[in-house]
């Protein structure tokens, strides 16, 4: 597959609101301040990233949720004792 770019997702698009309702379950504490701006040109439009291309030429498939994938990421940050997590 050289020369060839591929997006390595686990599927569904998720919002920023979302990810931040993840970081809250392990961050109670956490606010978060929503700057949505009303500007249509200023806003960002983006779908699902397709992982087809990488399903047919790599044998890809995804094996964790972005859910598990963040909550592994804190666990590990906690167990080697990363500053502020």
């Amino acid at each position: 597959a050289a020369n060839e770019t591929f997006n390595i997702t686990s599927g569904p698009a998720r919002t920023l609101r979302e990810l931040a309702e993840i970081a809250r379950i392990h961050f109670p504490d956490l606010q978060v301040i929503n700057c949505e701006s009303r500007d249509p040109v200023r806003r960002t439009r983006r779908g699902a990233l397709d992982v087809d291309k990488a399903r047919q030429m790599l044998g890809y498939e995804p094996r964790m949720t972005l859910d598990d994938g963040f909550a592994r990421y804190v666990a590990f940050c906690r167990e080697h004792e990363y500053a502020g997590v």
